[in-house]
């Protein structure tokens, strides 16, 4: 659990965060791919990746002001 503190010794929410949103991400790769490889859409599946990287880095940004102003 060392891994997931911050600077000041307390639990993370960001690096849990991305940590939690990569082991999603290879699961749902490997359900998908496993169920229905036929129809696997890459451009889709890029987008979505993208689009979710996108989203938790402006989350990720987000808490960090929080935290900041604290």
């Amino acid at each position: 659990m060392e891994m997931f503190k911050g600077k000041d010794g307390r639990l993370s929410s960001t690096k849990l965060l991305v940590c939690l949103s990569f082991i999603s991400f290879v699961t749902v790769t490997g359900i998908v791919l496993w169920i229905i490889p036929e129809k696997f859409n890459y451009e889709i599946f890029a987008t979505f990746t993208a689009g979710m990287a996108c989203g938790l880095r402006g989350l990720d940004k987000y808490l960090n002001i929080k935290n900041n102003e604290k």
